[in-house]
């Protein structure tokens, strides 16, 4: 995968959780906050789960190794975790301006929660978040159509063709 590649790929995932924190934005906090068994419990715990590994895997980048995941009681309200999300989009963005062929065909060493060592070539971590967004988003999605709410299309070819509309 090339620099320019991959800040496609994060620019669709960006794109399509920006849809979703639309659609998620317009709802009930009784709502929002609702366990519906989900792997994460609701929407909440999923955005909690989807966010705060976008917020780990930029940190392993950069040459951290977290070893605790952020936690539901760490955002009092879908505000706070909209603006955590905000903040770490920023800093991913200017991160991906940074890449080249060299660093993304590289392995990068790093750790998992748990102390593992890992070392894995750097375009296939960054498709594993942006795989793992898809997945999690899917499961919002679900929990939306359960709860009545219409979600919005969120998948690639949605974003492929949106983009050459505006092309």
């Amino acid at each position: 995968m090339t620099p320019g590649e991959i800040r496609t790929l994060f620019d669709y995932d960006r794109w399509a959780t920006v849809k979703l924190l639309g659609v998620i934005g317009t709802i009930s906090d009784d709502l929002y906050r609702k366990d519906l068994g989900s792997s994460h419990g609701g929407i909440h715990g999923t955005l909690v789960h989807l966010i705060g590994a976008c917020d780990v895997w930029l940190r392993r980048w950069q040459g951290e190794s977290p070893t605790k995941p952020w936690r539901d009681a760490d955002f009092q309200s879908f505000a706070d975790l909209r603006t955590a999300w905000d903040t770490i989009q920023a800093a991913l963005a200017a991160y991906l301006e940074t890449l080249s062929d060299e660093q993304l065909s590289s392995p990068l060493h790093y750790k998992d929660m748990k102390g593992n060592a890992y070392a894995t070539v750097l375009w296939k971590q960054m498709q594993h978040l942006v795989n793992h967004g898809s997945y999690h988003r899917g499961q919002i999605v679900t929990l939306l159509r359960i709860m009545g709410v219409t979600p919005v299309g969120t998948d690639l070819i949605h974003y492929y063709r949106e983009k050459e509309k505006h092309a």
